[in-house]
């Protein structure tokens, strides 16, 4: 998933630019975390610390089925079930690759979205990309984000496996209600690929592209993803 524009807010001024300190800055009632890689041990003694001492009532951790394997490995991990739930996902085709954050408040909600897993690598010790989103500040983003978790949901268990699709519907309504309390700001857009293919939404969007900046640890060896994309916005 990927954000095509920034944000500039006073809200997102005064976050920290790391997830930790947009999780210490305010108090949260529930938190959807959605991830790769996992580490339950980390989660619990750094994540899951300050969600408790902020008071937060409903944590989810929603990961691919393949981090969600090997984060049981840890001995660690003793507060899943009980303080949070830990979900897989599985997608016969591909794997499950979103790092998103939804955080929601009682008088604010944010939307996080990075580059980063749910690991100690992921929260500070990679180089990572994060944007903070308002919900007062800029609701199209919240409308976007119900929007995906309407596509994840219309994927029949052939092309999307997940025992537990409660979280969808609990984070959908959410982000549509707080959507509809500001002033709705479209010079944003959360683009996914669950329905399309990210080459086709962005060029659907942008256009025809004087640059392009690709971000990424990993490339393909001959650059076909990064050329078609250019040759797409040409």
């Amino acid at each position: 998933m990927v954000v095509a524009s920034r944000l500039r807010s006073a809200a997102e001024q005064q976050f920290m630019p790391t997830l930790l300190g947009v999780i210490e800055s305010a108090r949260w009632q529930k938190v959807l975390f959605t991830t790769y890689a996992l580490s339950l041990s980390f989660f619990e003694s750094i994540v899951l610390r300050a969600l408790r001492q902020g008071g937060c009532q409903q944590t989810w951790i929603i990961a691919d089925v393949n981090g969600y394997k090997n984060s049981l490995i840890e001995r660690k991990s003793t507060a899943v079930g009980q303080d949070y739930r830990l979900v897989p996902l599985r997608l016969p085709d591909g794997v499950f690759h979103p790092k998103c954050t939804y955080l929601a408040g009682e008088k604010e909600d944010a939307l996080v979205v990075g580059s980063g897993n749910l690991t100690f690598g992921g929260f500070g010790r990679n180089l990572e990309v994060i944007e903070v989103f308002s919900s007062q500040k800029t609701p199209a983003i919240f409308t976007d984000f119900a929007d995906f978790l309407s596509a994840l949901e219309s994927r029949g268990t052939d092309q999307l496996q997940c025992a537990d699709r409660a979280w969808i519907e609990i984070f959908r309504l959410r982000a549509k209600a707080v959507a509809q309390r500001a002033p709705s700001n479209a010079a944003l857009k959360l683009v996914h690929s669950v329905a399309t293919p990210i080459v086709d939404e962005i060029s659907s969007i942008i256009g025809a592209a004087d640059e392009l900046t690709v971000m990424s640890p990993f490339v393909d060896p001959d650059g076909k993803a990064t050329r078609t994309e250019a040759r797409s916005d040409a």
